[in-house]
């Protein structure tokens, strides 16, 4: 009859997917991912939503142990079109059609290759929503972490926005259903995308608390690292973590250790028996220039005072430079080195103490390095420089100095309307002119190729105040002025008062008038400048902890769990 015949095709084309399924999962045993490519060449047309997702998957399985295969696979048209017929088939596939593995496979593969698909990944959340309660633990946890691996790409952030308080709440119901791992998982899922859910994190942290003891390596690096990117910190939790985390130290990879430490900083939880085993093996792993700004960062966060903790920092150093002579650091990782340097060891310059000769051999080679490259340090970057070779007693502050003053000058110049310049050059003006009110006012002598252009262009909205700009508190007992804006005769005057405020506009025409016929000063040596008081080492530093931890995959620090065998995505 017509019935039994349709029924009979129905049975046939089914038996056919099962048979497309089998060659896929045959090939992928025999580590042939080109007979996958060839299975979905011969095939695609009359593949259901089960077999597409299940090409995907064990493609991206093959690329997470082969970086060239992944490379391939990312501009290959059999992959774009199985993303296609990914995107179609969920489109037209009915309500019972769609299951919950099927759309976190295909949301972890496209994390796995790095092929930010908008619309597919929109569509994948818009199925998921209503779907919560048929994923398994394992298939949301995989679906949040794969959505916010891609959360940094244009456009994610938006598809993917609705998934994250609709699982929080789903999560929250149903905390104590979900293991370890997936509560790691989802915390990580949850920091990554800076979704804010205090709430969601106090569940975590309790269920986590009771399933600590199962926790391998990487589970512990990734719930760690979690919770000091979201900026939770749950003493408890922590501290079950830490005490864990020691008893697997040698198991750790060098990431998962990175991530680890850098959890603990972030937060400023410190466990000595647990960093001074990591600071230990740490010296015998093999470590990127971005792992090796983090960990300083981390150590200075954690307890900047402690001789466990400089014993650390200094023990990374020879490496750091090591990194630094081959061009391995990026501009804002030297930043943060310096920065956290300075928080560790700052006082020791303050009070006349000899600092590590590590320590002066990293800011010998940084100054180096720093000076013809400022135009690619941030605003922030560049102040905090000259803060931290001053904080140092350097010998390398004037030329750090220097090189800042004509950043400055540059990007004024070249945008007078950035608001990020002009603040550039309001928080280098308020550095120079010191942090304890000190009169060390200094003219822009030392900013030797920028002068000529003073009269001939003149810095928009300069006035009397901005002969303050050139303050440098280590350099000289006497300073010369030059005229900054029209109207402004040169100056020659000697350093009045070590102890008097910053001279307004009046006090400063007095001071011209005083001091115009006075006989030029004589070069005197480098004054003995007393410990600035209150000069924090947080800003770019404190905010730039997990800037990179994501970035694949020469800059990941972070360890994001795999959900299945395949390891680490």
């Amino acid at each position: 009859s017509r019935v039994s015949r349709r029924r009979d095709k129905r049975q046939l084309a089914a038996a056919r997917k099962l048979w497309i399924n089998s060659r896929i999962v045959e090939a992928s045993a025999q580590g042939d991912f080109n007979q996958i490519l060839a299975v979905v060449v011969d095939h695609l047309a009359e593949m259901n939503l089960v077999n597409i997702s299940t090409a995907l998957h064990r493609l991206s399985k093959a690329a997470v142990l082969c970086p060239n295969l992944k490379q391939s696979l990312q501009t290959s048209p059999v992959v774009e079109d199985l993303l296609e017929a990914s995107l179609t088939a969920l489109e037209l596939s009915s309500a019972g059609e769609v299951h919950a593995r099927a759309l976190s496979n295909i949301a972890w593969s496209l994390a796995t290759l790095h092929m930010a698909h908008r619309d597919l990944l929109q569509k994948i959340v818009e199925l998921s929503i209503p779907r919560l309660l048929s994923f398994k633990p394992f298939e949301l946890s995989t679906l949040l972490l794969s959505c916010a691996k891609l959360n940094s790409e244009d456009g994610v952030a938006e598809s993917t926005e609705a998934l994250y308080p609709a699982s929080a709440r789903h999560v929250a119901a149903r905390i104590s259903t979900f293991g370890f791992r997936s509560l790691a998982n989802i915390a990580w899922a949850f920091a990554e995308a800076r979704q804010r859910q205090p709430g969601l994190f106090e569940y975590i942290a309790r269920e986590m608390l009771m399933q600590v003891h199962t926790a391998n390596a990487q589970e512990l690096a990734n719930a760690t690292w979690a919770f000091g990117k979201a900026g939770c910190r749950k003493e408890e939790l922590l501290a079950e973590l830490a005490k864990r985390a020691l008893g697997r130290v040698r198991e750790f990879k060098a990431q998962e250790l990175c991530s680890t430490v850098w959890g603990f900083g972030a937060v400023g939880y410190f466990d000595e028996a647990f960093f001074g085993q990591a600071s230990l093996l740490l010296q015998n792993m093999d470590l990127q220039a971005s792992q090796l700004a983090h960990l300083v960062w981390a150590f200075a966060q954690a307890a900047p005072q402690l001789s466990l903790t400089r014993i650390a920092i200094v023990r990374l150093l020879p490496r750091c430079l090591m990194e630094l002579e081959a061009g391995a650091f990026e501009a804002v990782e030297v930043s943060v080195i310096l920065l956290s340097v300075a928080k560790a060891f700052a006082c020791n310059a303050k009070s006349g103490f000899a600092v590590p000769r590590e320590v002066s051999r990293l800011f010998g080679a940084a100054a180096a390095w720093a000076v013809p490259r400022v135009g690619g340090f941030s605003e922030q970057s560049l102040v905090g420089m000259v803060k931290v070779y001053q904080e140092m007693r350097d010998d390398r502050a004037g030329q750090i100095m220097d090189a800042v003053g004509n950043e400055v000058l540059r990007r004024r110049r070249e945008d007078p309307a950035s608001s990020c310049a002009a603040e550039l050059q309001g928080s280098w003006l308020s550095l120079c002119t010191g942090a304890r009110g000190d009169a060390s006012f200094y003219a822009i002598e030392q900013m030797q190729p920028c002068n000529t252009s003073y009269e001939q262009s003149p810095l928009p909205g300069s006035s009397a105040e901005d002969l303050v700009y050139a303050a440098e508190q280590i350099r000289s007992n006497s300073y010369i002025m030059h005229k900054p804006s029209p109207g402004m005769s040169s100056l020659k005057v000697r350093r009045a008062n070590a102890g008097v405020v910053a001279p307004t506009a009046a006090e400063l025409a007095t001071k011209e008038q005083a001091f115009a016929e006075a006989p030029p000063p004589q070069a005197a040596p480098p004054p003995q400048i007393e410990g600035f008081g209150g000069l924090g080492l947080g800003g770019e530093a404190a905010a730039v902890g997990g800037m990179y931890m994501m970035e694949v995959p020469t800059r990941q620090t972070s360890s994001a769990a795999s959900t299945d065998a395949s390891g680490g995505v």
